[in-house]
């Protein structure tokens, strides 16, 4: 809608507002976390996500984004 000039403001992403070379203005900082129950942390399925997740090669794409920080991309916060 701004990149069209049918408003001023509105709230969104840093990289939707990069890819349309509009300025952006954070607000704030979210954290978004993967909960895994415990009983399912052998699952194939799920391991494969947390190596990817773990992986370098993820961590320096997400890094290239930008507004994204991938300090604790993969770490295990908590265990229940």
């Amino acid at each position: 809608m701004i990149a069209w000039g049918m408003a001023d403001a509105a709230l969104g992403l840093r990289p939707v507002a990069h890819a349309f070379a509009l300025d952006f203005v954070p607000l704030a900082e979210v954290r978004c976390d993967l909960v895994v129950p415990a009983d399912l942390l052998d699952d194939p399925r799920i391991q494969i996500i947390l190596d990817v997740l773990q992986s370098r090669g993820f961590r320096d794409e997400l890094s290239l984004l930008p507004g994204y920080s991938q300090n604790k991309t993969g770490a295990t916060i908590a265990a229940f």
